[in-house]
C-alpha cells in the first residue's frame, strides 16, 4: 500500500487549481453524459477501483 501526503505548497496548488479542474470535469465529462451513464461510469469505476485495491481479492 503507498500512502502519500501533500506538501503545505501542494495543498496551495490544488486549491488554486481545483475549482477549473472540476470545472473541466462537469463540462466535458459529466455535463455530456445522462444520470444513467454517469451512474453506470461510476460503477465502473468502483469496480477497476477495488480491482487495485491490494487489500481486496
Amino acid at each position: 500500500m503507498t500512502i502519500a501526503s501533500l506538501t503545505e505548497a501542494g495543498t496551495q496548488k490544488y486549491a488554486e487549481v481545483a475549482p477549473s479542474y472540476y470545472a473541466t470535469l462537469r463540462e466535458h465529462v459529466f455535463g455530456r453524459l445522462t444520470e444513467e451513464q454517469a451512474d453506470q461510469l461510476g460503477t465502473l469505476t468502483a469496480h477497476i477501483a477495488q480491482s487495485l485495491d491490494p487489500r481486496t481479492d
